[in-house]
């Protein structure tokens, strides 16, 4: 309960330093830095798992099964790999959104904003390795001093960035990769990792990877494929309280990732026991208290949205909204799918992600088309209410097989 306590604890400190700092950073920071920002952080799932190919997930996933000796080849390997994938996948990168940026006529410069993007996930890999590699451990005090630095360091460098030097977007994603450059630093320190690579075991993890992947490529384009297709629209103004509002919607992501974290033991068990009554009690808890400060952040939504921009950008507000809702319909799926993913049935989630893509595309497409940014926002709203009836469509066809 101790270790919980201390990893729940990490996350809500990195939060808070994160929100006591909103309001100075939006005294500096126009509409325009705030939609930069948000354009380009939309981005992070592909450049994150492009450039690491989830390669830390299959140390996890075996962690258990390792010896401490094979726990440490691995470790030197994927120290290694980092390089190896960093420069091939920056590359693809570079190439990808060049492209893409010439064609669809991107209003948002490429430059430096592109190179700040792929140099803090490069670096964060070594960070992040670390924090995995004390939280399979157990080593709770060593992760929790590890992510508090990371958040003290990351507010530093912003109000040095940002506030001081005044540089507006450049500032806030430059803050984010000098972060990630410092304590990568820290990380390969603490790793000691021997320079040793062994193919077989890098072989291995790709093959154990690839279809993490795509799983992650499918899921960008349910979460984060609006601020791409609103940046079409070239408005860049209301891009940026759209990008507020998303920015503010994602700390009730956080409340509930919590709330899910401390529940998500007696699901799996109650899976496992196949305790249909325990397992529906445990997930309607977990949505009605994931939608308690959900709810009621909307009578005051405009105050709050006020309070975290110093009062500059109250037209965040509507956005804001309609985003936090997204974490009601969210709270429905991820216990579905853990019910799914329970049961054995890790592929099914990957189809009902396929399946998904395919109706919440065009839907995203016909919304914006004709309510522009709301009809973005009612777009993540109503993509986790497709995925979560996929999800439930699935149990009720096999209900009587899997008898739960």
């Amino acid at each position: 309960m101790r270790n919980i306590s201390l990893y729940l604890l990490a996350t809500i400190l990195s939060s808070l330093f994160s929100l006591i700092l909103s309001p100075f950073l939006a005294l500096h920071m126009t509409p325009e830095d705030f939609a930069i920002v948000g354009y380009y952080t939309s981005f992070n799932t592909i450049f994150l798992f492009t450039l690491n190919f989830s390669l830390i997930t299959y140390y996890v996933r075996n962690f258990m099964i390792f010896s401490e000796e094979k726990r440490k080849q691995v470790v030197d390997t994927l120290m290694v790999a980092f390089l190896l994938t960093g420069v091939v996948g920056s590359v693809f990168l570079y190439i990808a959104f060049s492209i893409y940026f010439y064609y669809a006529h991107v209003s948002i410069d490429i430059s430096p904003y592109f190179y700040l993007m792929l140099g803090y996930t490069i670096f964060n890999n070594y960070f992040l390795l670390l924090q995995a590699d004390y939280k399979m451990r157990r080593n709770a005090i060593a992760f929790f001093k590890l992510t508090v630095s990371s958040a003290i360091v990351l507010t530093a460098f912003s109000i040095l960035f940002v506030i001081v030097f005044n540089w507006g977007a450049t500032g806030k994603l430059g803050a984010m990769a000098a972060t990630s450059l410092c304590m990568s630093a820290v990380s390969i320190y603490k790793i000691k990792a021997r320079l040793s690579f062994r193919f077989s075991i890098f072989k291995e993890a790709l093959r154990f990877c690839w279809p993490l992947v795509l799983s992650a490529y499918l899921w960008y384009l349910f979460s984060s494929i609006d601020r791409p297709l609103l940046e079409s629209l070239h408005n860049i103004e209301t891009l940026g309280y759209y990008s507020i509002g998303f920015s503010i919607s994602m700390t009730f992501s956080m409340i509930y990732t919590a709330i899910y974290n401390t529940f998500e033991p007696d699901v799996y068990r109650y899976i496992a026991e196949r305790n249909r009554n325990k397992l529906y009690a445990t997930i309607g808890l977990i949505i009605f208290l994931n939608a308690i400060p959900c709810v009621l952040f909307i009578p005051f939504g405009e105050f709050i949205v006020r309070l975290l921009t110093y009062g500059r950008y109250p037209e965040a507000t509507d956005f804001a909204v309609i985003l936090v809702l997204k974490n009601i319909t969210m709270s429905f799926y991820y216990p579905i799918v853990a019910v799914i993913v329970g049961l054995g049935k890790s592929k099914v989630d990957l189809i009902i992600r396929v399946i998904g893509v395919a109706i919440c595309i065009p839907m995203y497409i016909v919304l914006i088309d004709r309510f522009q940014f709301y009809g973005a926002a009612w777009g993540q709203v109503l993509s986790f209410v497709i995925l979560a009836a996929l999800g439930l469509i699935y149990l009720k066809r096999v209900q009587h097989k899997i008898k739960i």
